[in-house]
């Protein structure tokens, strides 16, 4: 694989996997001609066709100085290569610090420009972004709203032979603290899922605000140097087009949390940044709907490992916490 790259054979070395939020290996880190790699493998068919736009927007961005991890390309200029089912792409790899999201406000507090930074960072990614968003296949934004609903059901969802996940919960002996928590939650979450799939928010939407989102924006996808200035903003796997309000108060309810005063020094630092305003109330919206898509997004996960996993728990209750101190609608 790594030699349709151009990387000769016996010139490399494996420095270990890398490892995704699921705790499944997607690819490795490797050392090659004097630098390293990060090695990600896709074998999703629907995945690899997004792909085809995602790295148009990498490559876009890294031409332009976007702090982001530079795509390696064949000698045809390609940025997937396939070895039997499996399709590949090589990233330079991106030294620095990472934090998660349980040292976001000692951090904040720390380096209280932070805020600022990383809603300019969001504001110039979209400013690059809507250039392409044109290229791509329109997705109906409202469905966006419909995801928590769909993780819902798919939870719920009897298995062939076998229980939901839902059920296998509820009958589960011995069950963790995560597992209680979970059952105590879910209902909560059911019927905030069920008010954002009968929500819109194309009425206020217009042309120019479709960009290619990022998707994904967390702390684990944040590359900072020693003076925590972003380094890199990795894994555009998930960009897809859709209203910068989303995106924004996407990351606002990660990045900064729900505080009120902080939330809105995030939104009009990205304001002035973008050069355009943003619907306050499809922010808002926009982050209660991260927030209850990822917790039952942790779920999932949890229920179909069957094991507990502290990153899930820290993610998903740092999420919960902020979705109980939004602003009421």
């Amino acid at each position: 694989m790594l030699a349709h790259f151009g990387i000769s054979l016996g010139s490399w070395e494996v420095l270990g996997p890398l490892v995704a939020g699921t705790g499944r290996h997607r690819g490795f880190r490797v050392r090659a001609e004097g630098r390293e790699w990060a090695v990600k493998s896709h074998t999703s068919a629907a995945t690899v066709e997004g792909l085809a736009a995602t790295h148009a927007l990498e490559l876009r961005l890294t031409d332009n100085g976007f702090p982001a991890a530079p795509l390696r390309r064949t000698q045809y200029g390609e940025t997937l290569v396939r070895e039997g089912s499996t399709w590949y792409s090589l990233h330079g790899w991106v030294e620095g610090q990472q934090i998660s999201i349980a040292d976001r406000d000692a951090t904040i507090g720390d380096h209280p420009d932070l805020v600022g930074d990383l809603a300019r960072l969001i504001a110039a990614l979209h400013q690059t972004s809507g250039t392409l968003a044109g290229d791509t296949d329109a997705v109906d934004p409202d469905l966006l709203l419909e995801l928590p609903r769909d993780l819902l059901r798919e939870i719920r969802r009897p298995r062939r032979r076998l229980l939901s996940r839902w059920q296998a919960l509820r009958l589960k002996p011995g069950k963790t603290e995560f597992d209680r928590w979970i059952l105590h939650v879910v209902p909560e979450l059911a019927e905030r899922a069920a008010r954002l799939s009968r929500q819109s928010v194309t009425p206020g939407v217009g042309g120019s605000d479709i960009v290619l989102i990022h998707n994904d924006v967390n702390w684990e996808n944040l590359i900072f140097d020693e003076r925590f200035r972003v380094r890199a903003l990795l894994d555009f796997d998930n960009a897809v087009p859709a209203p910068r309000a989303l995106e924004v108060g996407a990351c606002a309810v990660v990045l900064v949390g729900a505080d009120p005063a902080r939330v809105e020094s995030f939104v009009s630092a990205y304001e002035a940044a973008f050069g355009a305003p943003l619907d306050r109330e499809l922010v808002r919206l926009a982050m209660e709907l991260k927030c209850v898509r990822s917790v039952l997004a942790s779920v999932m996960t949890h229920l179909g490992h069957g094991t507990d996993s502290a990153r899930l728990r820290t993610w998903s209750h740092h999420l919960y916490e902020s979705l109980g101190a939004l602003p009421p609608r």
